[in-house]
């Protein structure tokens, strides 16, 4: 693609219609978020951008070759690939049945890709390779599931108290659950999302300015002490990212 494509009108202050046509000169399926968003689980090693597909699993022998396979895994660089050549991936699927009705709506496709996160990257990442490792400009971050309350619409997973009440009560058969994140496998991978070099990557792209916005998610971040290290290190870099706890 060359810049052409993209109109020299201000996208920011573009109508939807607008942005949707500038954004399908790229490739009908194209969304930015699944370059330039991104949520990490470290409790469990999962990974998504957007908040639609399904997380799946950072494998342990890509992140050692590439400490940004945090957010730049294999499986998603295929997704991406298969968006700029116009396929749907089908982890998107949310996005395709929006766009397929006959109303007027516009899927998340588009209001993602208009956000001031994303929209200034479309034309940079349209003449790049698919296979290209990015920064992400939002990104949330969940250390853990330690957390003292245990809010009813959450779960196990992301309430420490909720595992510990389902533990005493035998609410879980947790040797047998297929989807269970505390299984001893899973608990190697947690071990893995401690090193000191997968936090060196994170704070290099903050400090770079590579990101715009970062959102701690829970457990409860404000009891975890990586949480405040690197509020630390995003304070003393002045005019950092914006950030946001929930």
């Amino acid at each position: 693609m060359n810049d052409s494509v993209i109109p020299p009108q201000n996208l920011e202050n573009a109508s939807l219609n607008d942005f949707q046509t500038s954004l399908n000169a790229v490739s009908p399926s194209f969304c930015v978020a699944k370059w330039k968003q991104v949520t990490i689980h470290l409790q469990n090693g999962l990974t998504h951008s957007c908040h639609h597909p399904t997380a799946h699993k950072v494998p342990l022998e890509e992140l050692k070759k590439n400490p940004s396979a945090l957010h730049n895994t294999e499986f998603k660089k295929q997704q991406r690939k298969m968006m700029l050549q116009g396929k749907r991936p089908a982890e998107c699927d949310y996005f395709w049945r929006v766009e397929d009705t006959r109303s007027e709506s516009f899927s998340d496709r588009i209001y993602k890709s208009k956000e001031s996160w994303a929209r200034p990257f479309i034309a940079d990442i349209a003449n790049k390779p698919w296979d290209d490792n990015v920064y992400p400009s939002y990104v949330e971050v969940s250390f853990g599931n330690l957390c003292n309350f245990k809010c009813r619409t959450c779960g196990d997973m992301l309430s420490s108290s909720w595992e510990t009440e389902q533990r005493q009560h035998n609410m879980v058969d947790w040797a047998n659950t297929k989807n269970n994140w505390m299984r001893p496998e899973v608990r190697e991978q947690i071990s893995a999302f401690q090193d000191t070099q997968i936090e060196s990557e994170f704070a290099e792209a903050v400090e770079q300015h590579r990101v715009e916005e970062i959102y701690w998610v829970g457990g409860e971040p404000l009891m975890y002490e990586q949480h405040w290290r690197y509020m630390q290190r995003i304070i003393e870099l002045g005019d950092g990212p914006r950030v946001y706890a929930r």
